[in-house]
């Protein structure tokens, strides 16, 4: 397997630099979007996408985090002026979690996206 080493990457035109720890440990590690009927939309590392029911999906990762303390962020909206959030059920794994999609503190089916940030194995 070959391997490419840099400690910082350089925009041509403005000369701007990043170093490469910040991409490697700021940059989302999975993507997942869905619509109100849970289909999938659209993702990155995500090997699969299941309908738990009311308002729950199980997303499972392509590549593992090292653990549970990986971040996840999210959002959820049907369309109307309503207050809907996107969290994860208490049981995380390295390996996948389950998101709940919620309207006023009520499971909802709607559509979201989730984004996870972390360590990968």
């Amino acid at each position: 397997m070959s391997k490419l080493q840099l400690n910082e990457l350089k925009a041509p035109n403005t000369g701007a630099t990043i170093g490469t720890e910040y991409l490697i440990n700021g940059t989302a590690k999975a993507l997942t979007r869905w619509n109100s009927s849970f289909v999938l939309l659209s993702s990155f590392n995500n090997s699969s996408f299941t309908d738990l029911g009311t308002g729950r999906i199980r997303i499972s990762f392509t590549n593992a985090f090292t653990g549970v303390d990986y971040c996840v962020s999210g959002t959820a909206a049907n369309g109307t002026p309503a207050a809907f959030d996107v969290d994860v059920e208490a049981a995380w794994l390295a390996t996948s979690c389950v998101v709940r999609t919620v309207n006023h503190q009520a499971l909802a089916d709607c559509a979201g996206c989730g984004v996870f940030h972390g360590t990968l194995a």
